[in-house]
Order: structure tokens, then sequence, then C-alpha cells
């Protein structure tokens, strides 16, 4: 077992691990957070914007060629509609993350500790699971970690993102 490798693939380093162990954040670890909050932000607000563009475009030409479409201005509505969905939904998910406190997000580092189980997946993906969280890692991780035997597993934040990891004793 590796653990530079594991402090390397997964962006961790000792200052993260020590906090993560106290259940806390570490400044990085913060910072990391916040910066992906704006960024799904950014990328909702641009979702959002595009598909309702799309759906006024679709909108006007269905009216401008209504009598020629015939029989796919019905298609057309439809598809409308579904770009329309989701142009609202990625505006709304904007909007609420933008209004969003991340403090919220940034409370409590929960630990999962128990025996790793290495798995394949489709083609050379390779996944890590510890109880029923699971994670994807690359050859060389999989190659320096040992199966079965027992990590502590530090998540954390709004989707429970991956913080840090280390080695307990053999399984």
């Amino acid at each position: 077992m590796d653990d530079q490798v594991l402090r390397d693939y997964f962006k961790f380093n000792e200052s993260d691990l020590a906090a993560n162990r106290m259940g806390e954040f570490s400044v990085r670890q913060k910072l990391n957070l916040a910066k992906e909050l704006k960024e799904n932000t950014k990328n909702g607000t641009i979702l959002g914007w595009s598909s309702l563009v799309i759906v006024l475009l679709l909108v006007l030409i269905s009216i401008v060629f209504s009598q020629a479409l015939g029989a796919g201005i019905y298609v057309t509505v439809i598809f409308a509609l579904i770009c329309g969905g989701f142009g609202y939904l990625g505006l709304r998910s904007a909007a609420n993350t933008r209004r969003g406190d991340i403090s919220k997000d940034i409370v409590i580092v929960n630990q999962m500790t128990g025996p790793i189980r290495i798995e394949g997946g489709r083609g050379s993906d390779m996944y890590f699971f510890v109880k029923d969280q699971s994670f994807e890692i690359s050859q060389e991780v999989a190659d320096s970690i040992t199966q079965g035997d027992i990590y502590v597993l530090y998540i954390g934040g709004r989707n429970q993102n991956f913080l840090s990891m280390e080695w307990i004793s053999k399984g």
C-alpha cells in the first residue's frame, strides 16, 4: 500500500488528512468546495440559457413555417417543451446554487471505515468499495491498495465528496 499514490490521485495532503481526522474540512478543501459550487452555478446558467434560446428559436421556426411543417409542428413543439424544461431546471438550479450557503456544506466530515473491495468495471475502469460507497480509481491506485485491508475514508460536503483516506490495518 502506497500512501503517496493515494494522496496524489485523490489530491489530498497531510494537512487535509489531519483536519479530516478531527471531523473538519481543511482550508484547501473549503476553497475547493467553494470553487466547485461556483462552477456548478456557471454550468447551470449556461445550460439554462442555451436551452431557452433553442426553445425560442424552435418556437419561432414553428410559427414561421407552420404551414410547411404540417404534422412536424407537433414534434417541434414537444422538443421545444423538453428543451424549455431543461432550460428552466438549469436556471433554477443555478439560482438555487447561487443563493446557497456553502458554510452549510462544510459542517461535518463523515468517516467510513471498512475493508476495501477492488473490482474492475467496463474496459479499463477500476473501482474500490467501502461498505456501500464506490469510487472510480486508476489501475495504478488499484495496484497500490491491498484487497481487504481496512481503511478509513473521509467524505463530506453537499455531494458527499471524497476528501481523504488512510490505511488502518491488514484485512
